[in-house]
């Protein structure tokens, strides 16, 4: 992140005549300083205040923006074990992706699963009003690779976006920790046992709108 400019060259920014050289914000705070006498307490509250707004700035400056992406793996993700049935769809799943659409994001599938026929059969249970026939005839659609660098790659260029903008999420950790922060989108690790989760989706959305304006 781009460091806050000192306090000593925002004075002289100001004292130079060349305030242009920084946001606004940086030189009202340091306008504020030369009123406020050198040593003081009342000083070091306003620097520490001022150095806030430099923060609080650049933050803003970086902040990406684009289309918002939930990026699903399938096995303990998606598809979860229930009793005997292996292909069960995880309880919150079906639901998630409609507000994923609800909220304008796009879908899309990164599975090392390589039994397309089966993807095929079980996306359509978990929500059938997305994971229609056409979805898997789209770049949104990836299985059988488990080097997830390339499949998360595929699918943010084939959106157009950033990865600040989209949201993965996997039962598997290494997936995670090697390719999601490789890539840089916003990862979380889910429960094989009820696969993704109200809370892994509020808390990852939130971690993401941090980094991103959706739709912008």
């Amino acid at each position: 992140m781009t460091r806050a400019p000192s306090e000593k060259h925002a004075l002289d920014s100001i004292a130079n005549g060349t305030p242009t050289m920084y946001p606004w914000k940086f030189c009202v705070g340091a306008a504020m300083l030369l009123l406020i006498a050198p040593g003081s307490e009342s000083r070091s509250h306003a620097l520490r205040h001022y150095r806030d707004i430099a923060s609080s700035e650049t933050e803003l400056e970086i902040k990406q923006s684009g289309l918002c992406v939930c990026i699903f793996d399938f096995d303990e993700t998606l598809r979860v074990w229930k009793g005997e049935n292996g292909d069960s769809p995880a309880p919150d799943g079906g639901a998630i992706v409609n507000k994923c659409r609800e909220l304008g994001y796009e879908i899309a599938i990164a599975s090392a699963n390589c039994n397309t026929e089966k993807l095929q059969r079980v996306l359509p249970v978990v929500n059938d009003g997305v994971f229609r026939p056409s979805f898997f005839e789209t770049v949104a659609f990836q299985n059988c690779d488990s080097w997830k660098t390339h499949q998360l790659n595929k699918i943010l260029n084939y959106f157009g976006t950033k990865p600040e903008c989209a949201m993965f999420f996997d039962d598997q950790g290494h997936n995670l920790d090697k390719h999601a922060k490789n890539v840089g989108v916003n990862g979380r690790h889910v429960r094989r046992d009820t696969g993704v989760t109200w809370k892994d989706f509020w808390h990852t959305k939130s971690e993401m709108e941090k980094r991103c304006n959706c739709g912008y």
